[in-house]
Parts: structure tokens; sequence; C-alpha cells
């Protein structure tokens, strides 16, 4: 079995917007990105949002982000709708090509191989 197999021009292409464009969203980097997930908590009546995240000691942390008020309700759903929907479509369309998807370890985002080539096995 053939440990690389060359892709089509149009795979390559669609590699490269691909690559391209994960690039690009790397420079702009917000919450969205961050392994973890926003909690919230009622204290005496009043709500508070924290950041969980599994550190490197495999525990669980949390960081205070603040009161329950607009500002803070805005990041939430940053992080809630973090995929943009255009390095998605850039991504189906370079497997669509023949390009195999490999997910990277925290944001879910499918990434590719190297150049017009793609490791098997």
């Amino acid at each position: 079995m053939a440990r690389f197999v060359d892709l089509s021009a149009s795979a390559q292409s669609a590699y490269a917007n691909a690559h391209t464009a994960a690039g690009a969203r790397s420079l702009d980097r917000d919450v969205g990105q961050l392994r973890g997930s926003f909690a919230s908590k009622d204290v005496k009546g009043h709500r508070y949002w924290y950041f969980q995240y599994t550190g490197l000691d495999q525990r669980q942390r949390q960081l205070y982000v603040g009161p329950d008020d607009e500002r803070v309700r805005a990041l939430v759903m940053r992080k809630t709708q973090a995929l943009s929907s255009n390095l998605v479509a850039l991504s189906r369309a370079a497997m669509v090509q023949g390009c195999e998807p490999i997910t990277l370890a925290g944001d879910g985002l499918p990434a590719y191989g190297g150049g017009g080539r793609v490791a098997r096995g």
C-alpha cells in the first residue's frame, strides 16, 4: 500500500485554499479557539461566569470571567459560534477533492497533510 497518494490539481488547490484560511484564522485567535467551556454559577442571587478547562496535570480548573452581563454573554456566544463557516466550507471542499481530514486537537477543525500529498496509514 502506498504511503502517499498524488492528488489532482483541483484537490491541491482546495487544500491550498483551506490551508491559507486556517493560517489566517490562527492570526485572529479569540475565545472561540480555547479548549474548554463556559459555566455559570448562581451565588447569593447573582449569576457569575467561569471558564472551565483541564490543566496539564489533568485537573479541572475554573477561571473567573465576570458577572452575568451583556459583555460576558457576548463572549460566551462567540465561543458557541466559534467555527468559521468559511473555513468549514473550504475544508469540506478539500475533502470532496480527495484530501483526508485530520482533526487538530483542541479546535476540532479539519487540517490536511502537507502540499498536494496526503499521508495514509
